[in-house]
């Protein structure tokens, strides 16, 4: 026979199971490597792909239907021209998705997601002072894409890997000059979700 206590302890669990089922919030956190391409590429740039934090909190309107919004902390990276390490860069796009996930077999959920992302002024700090600042737009907006996919753990807390892109234009300013560039991010991400 159930002694109460039982009772109350499956309770209790089918409870909180059914809470983080039901919760519209999901956080993420994730390691991720930026990747920057430029074209055109009027120094030959290119950024060190370094590995860094990236958060992400998503609301579900349905079983389907979400919006998540990620930022990534901020790390400087070696900037490159020509192959010759000559500064650092510290500005990542934080990104709005609106996605649909999908049900597959033992909950395993993938998902794809469309949106925009936004970017303040960036400058690149350099390492040598007699080289010119390069400067970019201030208050830039471009479209991204995404693709991802959750692994549930438990009720709550599940495996996540996702990549994202996203591409702007910006004029880029070096030795007086300015170039029209379109300037394409990939965001590739590895880590964990919590369902509320």
């Amino acid at each position: 026979m159930w002694k109460p206590w039982t009772l109350c302890a499956l309770f209790l669990i089918s409870t909180a199971t059914a809470q983080a089922q039901d919760s519209p919030w999901l956080w993420r956190a994730r390691w991720a490597q930026p990747d920057f391409a430029y074209a055109p590429n009027p120094g030959g740039f290119s950024v060190e792909q370094r590995w860094m934090p990236e958060v992400d909190v998503s609301y579900f309107f349905s079983k389907n239907w979400a919006a998540e919004f990620s930022f990534t902390a901020l790390k400087n990276q070696t900037v490159f021209s020509s192959g010759l390490a000559i500064g650092t860069f510290s500005k990542l796009p934080p990104t709005l998705m609106a996605q649909y996930h999908a049900d597959l077999w033992s909950g395993i959920k993938p998902y794809l997601g469309a949106g925009i992302t936004y970017t303040k002024s960036a400058t690149i700090t350099f390492t040598n002072p007699a080289i010119p600042t390069i400067l970019m737009n201030n208050h830039v907006w471009g479209p991204a894409l995404q693709i991802g996919v959750d692994v549930p753990l438990d009720a709550r807390w599940s495996l996540n890997w996702d990549i994202k892109r996203s591409n702007f234009r910006s004029d880029i300013t070096m030795v007086g000059s300015t170039v029209d560039t379109k300037i394409n991010v990939r965001v590739v991400g590895v880590g964990v979700g919590y369902r509320f």
